[in-house]
């Protein structure tokens, strides 16, 4: 089983390890994690290939782990 907010971490741990990236580096990085993910975009996609909402049913916060909570969250983000 795969859980959707897999792609959410992945996606950000992308971003932020490219943060001394030159911004040419950092716009491809961007445009292959959307290409990546583009399919996700429908949450049915996501169900259909395994992946499972977190069965806590709540997202991940920055305060939740002890962080700034002015860092925000992450959890299942639907367009």
């Amino acid at each position: 089983m795969k859980f959707m907010s897999v792609i959410g971490s992945a996606a950000g741990f992308l971003a932020a390890s490219t943060t001394l990236a030159p911004a040419q580096d950092m716009a491809a990085t961007i445009t292959e994690i959307e290409t990546a993910t583009a399919k996700y975009r429908d949450v049915n996609t996501a169900l259909s290939e395994g992946f499972i909402p977190d069965p806590s049913g709540k997202c991940v916060t920055a305060a939740a782990e002890g962080l700034p909570p002015e860092w925000g969250g992450m959890g299942i983000q639907l367009p």
